[in-house]
This record gives C-alpha cells, structure tokens and sequence, in this order.
C-alpha cells in the first residue's frame, strides 16, 4: 500500500529566519480584517504574523535568544499573551495599543521541554498548570 503524498502548503510563511517551535492563532481579535498567527522560535523571537499580508508585522523579545515553546493567547485579558521559553520563564505580555511589553513573569526552573497548559476558567481567571523542578510524581 503506498502512502498519501503530502499536500502542497496553501501558503508559507518567511520571515523568522529560525526554526519555528510553536504557533498560536489569536481567535479573539477585534478586527475581523486582520487575522493574527503568533510564532515561537528556536532563536527566543516571539514573531506576530498579518496573515492578510502573510508578512511579520511585529515581534518580541523577552527569553533571551533562548528557544520559545509555547504561545497561548489570552482571551479573557484583553490582547494578553502568554510566553514559555528555554530561559525557564514564562511571561505574560499586554500587546494591547502597540505596548508589547511583559506584565508579568514566572520561573519555573525546569529545563525541560514540556509545555505550560492555560486554561480560561471564567472570563476573568485563569488557571496555569506548568512543569517546576523537583516536583516529585
């Protein structure tokens, strides 16, 4: 039995001159003209896609050059995003009027490569989950 082949991509993606490790699309964004894809890269770059445009149109830059593994928005605060990078930090971000700045920041000592898990509890608390080191099963 021969395998299927491997659909043509309908479009890609350049601009992050690194290897891409996560992606997240922001479900939630006000304007329905421009659609959000956030990128984590193997070189600490978080990159913010115009998927319209299909170019970078912004990135950030809080894990050091370290690798970005998990990309999560966040809905229930208002152009929030949640990064975790190989610095052992998560950080949360307020992307909101071009701000692009860290709110709010949590080491978890893990060097691992296991991925923090948010969920939206209500529509104004959030519950993370994440690996921390020495924890014992």
């Amino acid at each position: 039995m021969m395998a299927a082949s491997v659909p043509d991509p309908v479009y890609v993606l350049r601009g992050a001159n690194s290897g891409i490790n996560t992606l997240c699309f922001q479900c939630s964004n006000p304007d329905p003209d421009f659609p959000i894809l956030y990128s984590g890269s193997s070189n600490g770059l978080i990159h913010i896609w115009n998927l319209k445009t299909r170019r970078v149109c912004g990135s950030l830059n809080g894990h050091g050059g370290n690798s970005v593994y998990c990309v999560k928005t966040i809905s229930n605060r208002k152009n929030g995003l949640l990064s975790q990078g190989r610095d052992q930090n998560i950080h949360l971000w307020d992307l909101s009027e071009g701000r692009n700045v860290i709110t709010e920041s949590l080491s978890t000592e893990n060097v691992g490569f296991c991925k923090c898990s948010l969920s939206e509890v209500t529509d104004k608390r959030s519950l993370l989950a994440t690996p921390w080191k020495g924890l014992e099963e």
